[in-house]
């Protein structure tokens, strides 16, 4: 999935995306010298997090649960503690921590930073922390019109009082964090990453809560009744398309090194039943942290296409991103070049296999995926074959400022807020232009001064201008090693020299890479290279995740219990079969 770079920031979604890249392991059996509780504000939503440290023969370990994210676990990779010093790093999700004690050495006050992008957080020490307690639902429904919308609320009993989560069925939306307000008579709630709000009145008998429900300037009607914890409904996403076994196929834990950045790749490679040796696929993933299954709200594309792509005699490699789940490596400091070569170092070992055909070797991109297959596919004569899913044909300026335009226009911004984003991002983006040889640190301080003048010159919106220090804290990611490449890296380059047949498909709904921006490009280029191979499809009605949806927003892509169009599935895996005969 394509990164968002739109200083407009409208929900942040995977801004710590601990479940999707971490693996959790079994709980130790020895009890938490120390268990530290703190609250994460990344300015749509706040994140519990608790850690439990243990120490064994002095020396110290720790786990970190994200309470708001299914009790998310993360064994940290070290917990230290020196001369008031305290410091934790969990790699894989590029996480690290640095942090005072305070004098009674009951607080911690430091600074929590994923990716490079920095947040403030207290922790506060509660070793006798009990687990949350459920203890009430309440279920609804709110007529707007033309939908109707079904929710439930979960309400927990806490260590610091009660909290609560909200689940909204006719959405798939579900365990989402609220901030609950209990007051007298008065039950309140609010989850600030799509600006809702809800305002209510017990019944004199405590069964109802009477009241509104607000968003973008809308107040519908809504009361919620309490029913019996034992009638609550089941908050678990449905996922009917994930893979389910015995399978007609091996499945195999692989691991490859990519030798000139010392990257060792783990993965796991499905191969059809007989003899071999067969076609096969290697599977690269959209940008941001991915794991070998391009885990997204739980939804597993490429395991889905891994299954189809093997039940039709086609091998299929897949692995976890350089850093994340069992790979090596540093994600935090990669450009899509550096993560090039880590997809190359699996095409050399689907070659060094018997039980694969050396000369039916493909590439299916998704995303960024779809961005870094044509470099491969331009220098790698390798490569027999190209599936471009999503993927970019112009550079990333024009990807940003389009991507920007149509995320915000679909979330109802007016178009004069968009236009504010859009002129920010543009002067942002031009700072890091101009300072190409800056270090990291120098260039956040040079786009924040640049982002303080342009506010002061061009007088924001409320609501922008109470958001200032979310988009100051997401200017750390215009100044990483991967957005400096993405800006300027024009991937028709790429394509003018691929040769192999190639297959491009889009959605018409994706609001990330636009269908009408991008594949004229890309169709230009191939034919440009001579390309004669080619075919190019417009998806009518799919999301950037190849979803069938309504709106393409990306808020949406939870709710959908589909996780990949089960037509284009079936086309692309019958494109690849008829390639490789």
């Amino acid at each position: 999935m394509f990164r968002r770079f739109t200083i407009l920031t409208l929900c942040i979604l995977n801004a710590l995306v601990f479940a999707t890249t971490v693996d959790a392991q079994d709980d130790k059996k020895s009890k938490p010298k120390n268990v530290w509780l703190g609250t994460l504000d990344v300015g749509v939503a706040k994140l519990r997090l608790k850690i439990d440290v243990t120490e064994t023969n002095g020396t110290k370990s720790a786990v970190m649960y994200s309470l708001d994210q299914g009790n998310a676990k993360m064994p940290l990779d070290y917990f230290t503690e020196k001369d008031g010093t305290v410091k934790f790093a969990l790699k894989k999700a590029t996480i690290v921590f640095e942090g005072k004690l305070n004098k009674k050495k009951n607080a911690i006050e430091g600074t929590f930073t994923q990716g490079g992008q920095p947040f403030k957080i207290s922790f506060h020490n509660a070793n006798d922390f009990k687990a949350d307690k459920h203890v009430e639902t309440w279920q609804g429904t709110m007529d707007a019109g033309t939908r109707k919308f079904e929710f439930q609320i979960r309400v927990f009993k806490t260590q610091n009082g009660r909290t609560a989560k909200l689940d909204s069925f006719s959405e798939n939306l579900l365990g989402l964090p609220l901030e609950l307000s209990e007051k007298d008579n008065q039950f309140s709630f609010e989850f600030r990453a799509s600006g809702a709000k809800f305002e209510g009145k017990y019944s004199d008998d405590k069964q109802q809560i009477v009241g509104k429900w607000t968003q973008r300037g809308n107040e519908l009607d809504l009361t919620f009744k309490k029913i019996a914890l034992s009638q609550t409904r089941d908050p678990k996403a449905k996922r009917p398309q994930t893979p389910k076994g015995p399978f007609p196929y091996k499945s195999e834990l692989v691991k490859f090194e990519n030798k000139k950045d010392s990257v060792t790749l783990a993965g796991t490679l499905t191969i059809p039943k007989g003899t071999g040796p067969f076609p096969a696929v290697i599977l690269i993933s959209g940008s941001g942290p991915q794991d070998r299954d391009e885990t997204i709200f739980d939804h597993r594309a490429f395991w889905v296409i891994a299954d189809r792509m093997t039940r039709a005699g086609i091998a299929v490699l897949r692995y976890d991103e350089r850093g994340i789940g069992k790979s090596t490596g540093n994600y935090s400091k990669a450009n899509s070049l550096d993560l090039s070569r880590d997809a190359e170092a699996g095409i050399e070992f689907l070659k060094s296999r018997g039980d694969i055909d050396k000369n039916k070797i493909g590439i299916i991109g998704h995303s960024e995926g779809g961005y870094i297959g044509p470099m491969i596919a331009a220098r790698n004569k390798s490569v027999a074959f190209l599936v471009c899913m999503a993927g970019p044909g112009v550079p990333g300026k024009e990807i940003i400022k389009s991507q920007s335009r149509l995320i915000a226009e679909a979330m109802g911004e007016s178009k004069k807020e968009v236009d504010y984003a859009i002129d920010l991002s543009m002067k942002l983006i031009e700072v890091v232009e101009a300072n190409k040889s800056a270090n990291q640190k120098t260039l956040i301080k040079k786009m924040e001064q640049r982002m303080d003048q342009y506010v002061a010159e061009n007088k924001p919106s409320k609501k922008f201008e109470e958001s200032i220090g979310t988009q100051k804290a997401g200017i750390a990611r215009l100044a990483s090693p991967w957005f400096r490449f993405f800006l300027t890296h024009d991937p028709r380059v790429d394509l003018r020299k691929v040769t192999v047949p190639v297959f491009v498909f889009c959605g018409s709904k994706d609001l990330q890479v636009d269908a009408d921006l991008n594949l004229p490009e890309i169709e230009k280029a191939l034919k440009e290279a001579g390309n004669r191979n080619i075919t190019i499809m417009k998806v009518d009605g799919l999301n950037h995740l190849f979803q069938k949806t309504k709106t393409g927003r990306v808020d949406e892509y939870a709710s959908l219990e589909e996780t990949f169009n089960e037509d284009m599935l079936k086309k692309m895996v019958e494109w690849v079969v008829k390639t490789t005969k």
